[in-house]
């Protein structure tokens, strides 16, 4: 199959900020602010001492080396009065990858509803809504906040339908979690029924419950500086009661929902999905075009991935049509060219 020039996907998982709050004794709630503070660090970065060909540099002295390294960055932590931490977000699933919203050739958008219906009827929607489950449960999508005493996570949907996890520093180690769960079954439905349902929309709420450590740091996401910026380090933000209250980014949570590709050549991790399998912190990409396992050569093979739908029962070693729905359902401009 040859891509056409206009092909994109409406991404089908969508979720809002992530804002913290914290709460004291008595049940009051709010949110965590931020504050800017002014540190002296130590000089510590080679370019102080070495040149690009890592000679010393002449300039380099024993006096110079000691100075101070004055910077202002932004902090976030756990307030004196906190007893618990939240972190909330919604999440909505949509069933958008069972089709292209813009596509100028029916033939290839033929295909793409042929390869989804397939997929579907495999059952590979379920097997996908898993993952992301498990993400949810797991607390991914906290990234470096997840180191705490204890976690609890509570998921609740419109169809009056609540899961709730306890300790997952814990159980999230074990094999059968969060399969375990009481109303896991019905969560993966609603979530399966969503990614193929267009009049099944599902909206989530996910809030992580956190026992902290007395006044440890928090780390919201981080947003880009100018590099002229007086401030080295600036957080994400959102307005609460006219103050700035510290949050994870929409864009920083869809990520580590998306942290399920294991399915590429000797994988021994599950990476963000996207389209080249990039390993960022190995500055490398195990979906080279090279390896045909790029989404674009895929995409371009719709047909035979098809056709190992229809023909095998098993939908899990189908690692090629996990890693091309699973890229639909991220959503995105898929064209070759203009």
């Amino acid at each position: 199959m040859k891509l056409p020039n206009r092909l994109t996907y409406t991404r089908s998982i969508s979720p809002s900020i992530g804002v913290f709050l914290s709460v004291n004794a008595d049940g009051n709630m709010v949110p965590l602010n931020i504050k800017t503070v002014k540190v002296l660090g130590q000089k510590s970065s080679a370019s102080e001492a070495f040149d690009k060909k890592a000679a010393i540099k002449g300039s380099t002295t024993h006096a110079k080396l000691a100075e101070g390294n004055p910077h202002t960055v932004e902090y976030c932590h756990v307030p004196f009065e906190c007893n618990t931490l939240l972190c909330k977000f919604s999440l909505r699933v949509n069933a958008n990858s069972i089709q292209p919203s813009n596509c100028n050739d029916n033939e290839v958008y033929a295909s793409l509803r042929l390869l989804s219906e397939a997929y579907e009827n495999s059952g590979g929607y379920k097997y996908l809504a898993e993952r992301y489950v498990e993400n949810l449960f797991k607390g991914t999508w906290l990234w470096r906040n997840s180191d705490a005493l204890n976690i609890n996570i509570k998921i609740t949907t419109q169809r009056d339908l609540d899961v709730i996890s306890e300790n997952i520093t814990l159980n999230k180690y074990d094999e059968s979690y969060p399969k375990n769960l009481v109303g896991y079954n019905e969560l993966i439905e609603q979530f399966t029924q969503a990614l193929c349902d267009p009049k099944s929309c599902l909206f989530l709420e996910v809030e992580a419950q956190i026992t902290p450590s007395f006044m440890q740091e928090i780390f919201p996401s981080q947003a880009f500086t100018e590099k002229n910026s007086d401030v080295g380090r600036v957080y994400q933000n959102t307005k609460i009661d006219g103050k700035r209250a510290a949050i994870l980014g929409s864009y920083k949570i869809g990520a580590a929902l998306a942290l399920i590709d294991d399915w590429y050549s000797d994988a021994d991790e599950k990476i963000r999905v996207g389209a080249f399998g990039v390993m960022k912190n190995k500055n490398t990409s195990v979906r080279h075009p090279d390896t045909k396992e790029d989404l674009y050569s895929l995409l371009m093979d719709t047909e035979n991935i098809t056709k190992d739908l229809n023909s095998n029962k098993d939908i899990k070693p189908n690692n090629k049509a996990h890693f091309v729905i699973a890229n639909l359902i991220k959503g995105g401009l898929f064209q070759l060219g203009r």
